[in-house]
């Protein structure tokens, strides 16, 4: 450590030689999120809005305390495993890699019908929920980003990624539920300000 030291100042020195340092911003990455190159998005385009609107659909944000003190940062996408694991697999995994540089992994359950894609990263955490205002945990107060908000690309590629994620095809039309009014309210804005034909109903 001495020679390290006399030769290049630090130890950290050295280590932003061999891995040179990433901009996170204010954000503060892991260990891991440096040491796997995790990238962050440097402005709102097509694939964030798409993803965020995935996000907005099946996604959540959990931070997890554990006795020992340590935290677990993780954001997670679940969706059915019947009809979406190729979804999963192939399409959001290769948005997540375009926007994050991570690889993310994924939990099967048959006995659930169920598959969730997990990444799982404290600055990827972090920017969702600092930069585009997401929520950690319960979704009831969710609402789109207001980077995306004004630009008709951006709001017809978030709302592509909400239709993929929590609405079905029931015959001759796309119907979903959400838990947030907020949402709900502003995804019948914005469909009708792009001319799209919808109604939707409040249930107590």
């Amino acid at each position: 450590d001495s020679i390290v030291r006399v030769k290049f100042g630090s130890s950290q020195a050295l280590r932003n030689i061999i891995i040179p340092p990433i901009n996170y911003g204010s954000l503060t990455p892991s260990w891991p999120d440096i040491r796997r190159r995790i990238i962050l998005p440097q402005e709102m385009d097509a694939f964030l809005a798409e993803e965020t609107g995935i996000h907005l659909g099946d996604g959540n944000l959990h931070v997890t305390l554990y006795l020992d003190g340590t935290k677990s940062h993780y954001y997670d996408l679940c969706g059915n495993l019947l009809d979406e694991i190729y979804y999963h697999k192939d399409y959001i995994t290769s948005l997540i890699k375009k926007l994050y540089n991570l690889q993310p992994f994924y939990y099967l359950s048959e006995k659930k019908n169920s598959i969730s894609t997990i990444c799982k990263s404290k600055v990827i955490l972090a920017y969702k929920h600092q930069v585009l205002g997401l929520p950690i945990g319960n979704k009831k107060y969710a609402q789109i980003p207001k980077q995306i908000l004004g630009t008709p690309e951006f709001e017809k590629r978030m709302l592509v990624g909400i239709f993929d994620t929590d609405f079905t095809l029931q015959k001759y039309r796309l119907s979903g539920s959400l838990a947030s009014l907020k949402l709900i309210k502003q995804i019948s804005t914005l469909l009708n300000q792009h001319s799209i034909v919808h109604n939707f109903r409040l249930f107590s």
